[in-house]
């Protein structure tokens, strides 16, 4: 998120100086991109420079990074053309809070308002709280490796339970919409569900209207369901456990014809062409594994196979990847 602080605030008379340090210690560390216009710049003659110069030098040092980072900080335009969460700190009466996001930034004076929106974590809604966590775990890209640590670690991120992207929309619609706060510290991930090659669902497609129409920062997944996303030696993997699972463990020939046709439609699965294989739902093979008590098919993010990133790219979702952490770590 772009924390944009206007220079008056750097003024003797309305500098508070522990949160505006606070803040720009969180640009050091690389949680928010924290800005000046026009751009900050070392020894330059401006509030900000003159504001740095009355700090202690450990303080002042901080503060210098913080805003270099900043400065570096490279803004990019999202699908659709959404803009970057941007908030703006000015001296002003009342906030001005933005209805969507085509109303431009939030406008903040500095003081609770601005430390209780600034110090949430940002709460990410998935449909699976477990399945769609892991699924991100496993799936971030090595150049994101360092942030996703550095987020869990310091808590800037934090799991909300989606229940289905029906229960997404009705707490955005019911919950998130009013409460601007909430609005600006939220990020949700959803699957499409569309069962056609470049269809989606009718309510996920509800769901992103929602979404773009109350300004909260969002991934819809380009194919049907995370599921749709594992490697091919990960999935025939662990087909084969619940086939050897059942060899080894019921003479009951009724599971074992579950367990091979079970097999056999991996086999179909991934005879597909790519973008059939992208809308074709996995969930009923769960049922299989469960009679064998195997984890679901998804819980293989969470579990130890060691996905590579080379199966990952091999995959051909490189581009959506990047999309999607562009998105996440921007909202932080």
């Amino acid at each position: 998120m772009i924390v944009e602080i206007a220079d008056e605030l750097f003024a003797s008379e309305h500098a508070d100086d522990a949160l505006l340090l606070w803040i720009l210690r969180q640009g050091m560390q690389g949680r928010f991109a924290v800005k000046t216009r026009p751009a900050f710049r070392l020894n330059a003659d401006r509030p900000a420079n003159r504001w740095i110069e009355r700090q202690s030098e450990n303080a002042a040092e901080t503060a210098r990074k913080g805003f270099i980072r900043g400065v570096a900080w490279k803004s990019r335009a999202w699908p659709a053309g959404r803009a970057e969460p941007h908030v703006v700190l000015e001296v002003r009466e009342q906030p001005s809070w933005p209805r969507s996001f085509d109303d431009g930034p939030a406008r903040l004076a500095l003081n609770t308002d601005a430390e209780d929106l600034l110090n949430r974590p940002l709460a990410l809604k998935l449909e699976n709280e477990i399945g769609d966590w892991h699924f991100l775990k496993k799936v971030v890209p090595p150049l994101w490796h360092k942030r996703w640590r550095q987020a869990e670690k310091r808590r800037w991120l934090e799991q909300e339970q989606g229940g289905g992207v029906s229960e997404i929309r009705r707490v955005l619609e019911q919950a998130v919409a009013g409460d601007v706060c909430r609005r600006l510290r939220t990020w949700v991930m959803f699957d499409n569900d569309g069962t056609e090659p470049g269809a989606i669902s009718d309510e996920a497609e509800r769901t992103r209207a929602t979404c773009e129409r109350i300004g909260v920062p969002f991934h819809m997944l380009e194919r049907r369901m995370n599921e749709n996303y594992l490697p091919e030696r990960a999935m025939r993997a662990w087909a084969g456990e619940v086939v050897a699972t059942a060899k080894r463990t019921s003479n009951k020939p009724k599971l074992h014809a579950d367990a091979a046709t079970l097999d056999k439609k991996i086999d179909e699965y991934w005879a597909l062409a790519a973008e059939d294989r992208h809308v074709t739902s996995l969930k009923g093979h769960d049922k299989t594994a469960k009679k064998f008590d195997l984890p679901p098919l998804a819980a293989i993010w969470g579990g130890d196979d060691a996905i590579t990133e080379r199966e990952l790219i091999d995959d051909g979702w490189g581009s959506e990847r990047d999309a999607l952490f562009l998105s996440l770590f921007a909202s932080l």
